[in-house]
């Protein structure tokens, strides 16, 4: 044993006043009589008494001294050396993943790895510089704090950590970027270098460990444990119904029973109980009219088959089927035959014809003007063919160069064997952000694309600056696959991408230029407005659910579902395991396989209680001596 303040022995030097005051006290025991004159004798012999007196042996006079000893023991930190996992500079990294969920016990794995690190993190000797990172990893690596020699900071991390709810699956990324991080931290240690790595064992296969580093420790969290889950919930477009397929699977040791509920836009659909024998999966396919939006599906079993919760529902969208809405408005131009079988056919839209004089009120993924341009242009994607107000008319070419070869209009198309007989510059608004897609091989542009801004309805406009009936084009092969092209390119991005993501996925909100408002309505229910001003822009899905995207339109409001689901079996299967790098690691316990550091266990706090104890004595000692006194 070593103390760690010794100088605080000096404080042993008060039991010599504590001492001199026994020598000093007189041992006289005060009684009330009737008259001094009687006990002249004894004032007399009290008078010739010494100073110092003989030392007596005294309960209370021991007492104090046991206290001022402990007290002093106390101060001088007594402390008994141990090893230490944790010296010089390290770097905790902690599975946060959705298995780390699981219930064990009355606690889950996540809580249990905080816990072993808030062990490990109390064998810390400031004193002697030793700092640590703590890092949580699953889809992502994220530092909890920066690396620190405060023990209140990170404990202080690893509290706040606690709140969060492990959801995500580990991915190898994820991983990989966290062991480069562990690199970084080694090379720029001055001192001794640990890592540590915290988990149930559901890493990704096939992890690279960072070169010239010393093995990490990797500390197994938890215990074997069955599971329930639903591993997969998908739909199809079957005719005039839509296909479910149901997928759930037992991974535990014992038979289990479990109850499926399905339900359609939130009401009750369907009920089934499954027999699900150990280790096995059973698959459901069920018929559902095309009459909803959004399925959700979830499993209940008993608590002692089904520790862990996050997988226990699934959600999907229902598919968007229907053809492109394309409308051709024309004066009865012979070529208008062209572009409706092309789009018919290659396409596979549906076409609708109207004169330049009685435009319908309703949407069109596409208007097509075919010569003719109306008084005031319809929201949405346009296909100008040649648009009267143009540039003087130039004499025709053959051969047209790509100006944005890369462009999607022109995959797979060649038009350079195109011969036109007249053509000219489309004249389009200033406010339309143009470019050209084509050119003439004397100069000009006779295809162009344009973006419309949202105060004029916004979409995408292609500008052919020649009719049909002058070129030889809708002959050609490049003219079918254009037109599939423009469909594509055309019609509005949905509003959600994809409409099915896993837990942590990344997903694009495409905002119709025109929209008047929008918001987002996530899983929890509380709905938050979205700017216009950065559309499109990306969501994080960090919420098992059913996020609903809504923006308000000229045209009426468009609304989108996004289904958000684990579908991780490598998360569901609870079966604690090590990796194979880490075979040769200790597992469960603070030990590490290279050279172990230092660290002191202090005994002060028992010096103090035994300090505490002799107090009491003293004064209960002081007391009873007062009561025998009265008596």
């Amino acid at each position: 044993m070593s103390l760690l303040a010794p100088l605080a022995l000096l404080g042993g030097l008060l039991a010599l006043p504590i001492i001199a005051l026994y020598f000093l006290r007189q041992r006289r025991r005060p009684l009330p009589v009737s008259s001094l004159l009687l006990w002249q004798r004894a004032l007399e012999d009290r008078a010739a008494n010494a100073w110092w007196q003989r030392f007596q042996r005294h309960l209370l006079l021991w007492a104090q001294l046991v206290a001022l000893a402990s007290i002093v023991l106390a101060l001088a930190r007594p402390a008994l050396p141990q090893a230490s996992a944790v010296s010089g500079r390290s770097v905790f990294l902690i599975d946060v993943s959705a298995s780390m969920g699981a219930r064990q016990g009355s606690t889950t794995r996540w809580q249990s790895a905080l816990d072993e690190a808030r062990r490990l993190l109390s064998t810390l000797d400031m004193g002697a510089g030793d700092e640590a990172l703590l890092v949580a990893v699953d889809d992502q690596a994220r530092p909890l704090t920066a690396r620190s020699a405060d023990l209140a900071l990170l404990n202080a991390a690893l509290d706040a950590a606690s709140a969060q709810t492990p959801l995500r699956p580990a991915a190898q990324d994820a991983w990989q970027s966290a062991f480069s991080l562990v690199q970084a931290e080694a090379q720029g240690a001055s001192a001794a270098f640990r890592w540590f790595i915290l988990s149930d064992g559901g890493l990704p296969d096939e992890l690279a460990l960072p070169a010239n580093l010393p093995a990490p420790q990797f500390i197994t969290i938890g215990q074997d444990a069955p599971n329930l889950a639903i591993s997969a919930l998908a739909l199809r477009p079957q005719g005039q119904q839509v296909r479910a397929f149901l997928r759930v699977v037992n991974e535990g040791p014992l038979p289990a029973e479990a109850r499926v509920t399905l339900r359609l836009d939130g009401r009750l659909w369907d009920a089934q109980t499954l027999a699900l024998p150990a280790q096995s999966a059973q698959s459901l396919s069920l018929s559902l009219e095309r009459s909803f939006q959004t399925l959700s599906a979830s499993l209940s079993a008993d608590s002692q088959f089904n520790a862990l919760e996050a997988d226990d529902s699934a959600y999907a969208v229902a598919p968007q089927v229907g053809a492109a809405r394309v409308l051709i408005v024309s004066d009865g131009r012979a070529s208008d035959r062209f572009v409706e079988q092309a789009l018919i056919v290659v396409g596979g839209a549906q076409v609708f014809r109207a004169s330049p004089n009685a435009l319908p009120t309703t949407s069109f993924d596409l208007t097509i003007f075919n010569g003719v341009t109306p008084s005031a242009w319809p929201a949405g994607s346009l296909w100008l063919i040649d648009p009267p107000l143009a540039e003087d008319a130039q004499p025709g070419f053959v051969g047209l160069r790509a100006a944005a070869p890369d462009h999607p209009l022109l995959a797979f198309a060649d038009l350079s064997g195109v011969a036109v007989r007249e053509w000219h510059t489309p004249s389009l608004s200033p406010a339309w952000q143009r470019a050209a897609l084509l050119s003439a091989p004397d100069g000009g542009a006779p295809l162009v694309v344009a973006q419309r801004p949202a105060a004029e309805g916004g979409g995408r406009v292609l500008a052919q600056g020649f009719a049909l009936e002058a070129s030889d084009w809708p002959l050609n092969a490049a003219f079918p696959i254009v037109v599939a092209n423009l469909l594509q390119w055309a019609s509005p991005a949905p509003l959600l991408e994809p409409p099915q993501a896993q837990v942590g996925q990344v997903v694009t909100l495409n905002l119709p230029p025109a929209s008047l408002s929008a918001a987002l309505l996530p899983p929890d229910g509380q709905e938050v407005a979205l700017s216009l001003d950065d559309a499109p822009r990306a969501l994080v899905a960090d919420a098992l659910g059913l996020y609903r995207l809504m923006a308000e339109t000229p045209q009426g409001q468009r609304q989108a579902w996004l289904a958000v689901n684990l579908f991780a079996p490598q998360e569901s299967d609870l079966r604690t395991r090590q990796p194979d790098w880490a075979s040769a690691s200790p597992s469960g316990t603070a030990a590490d396989q290279a050279e172990e550091g230092l660290a002191w266990r202090e005994l002060w706090p028992v010096a103090a209680l035994l300090a505490l104890l002799a107090l009491a004595l003293e004064w209960w000692l002081y007391v009873s001596s007062l009561r025998l006194t009265q008596r």
